[in-house]
């Protein structure tokens, strides 16, 4: 899914746990998540991301753009720069 498993249980487990709002998503969907990233990761269309977790393309729109949104959020919390 693009991300090793400590990083995604870290970006699950913050979903529960951050105080940003945005990114809060207060019982995460363990299926919906890997949508998500299977989303990110293939650059698939919804349509193809649907079929492959044989869910309907509406919930899948949904989901994998709420988790994104949530993602994103957490950008300001989790992404540091580093220079060398």
């Amino acid at each position: 899914y693009g991300a090793y498993p400590e990083t995604c249980s870290a970006i699950f487990t913050d979903f529960q746990t951050t105080q940003i709002f945005a990114a809060r998503i207060p019982k995460p969907s363990v299926l919906n998540f890997l949508m998500t990233l299977f989303f990110l990761k293939r650059f698939n269309t919804v349509e193809v991301t649907a079929g492959t977790f044989k869910v309907d393309e509406k919930t899948a729109r949904k989901w994998v753009w709420k988790y994104i949104r949530a993602i994103q959020a957490l950008k300001a919390e989790k992404v540091r720069a580093y220079c060398t």
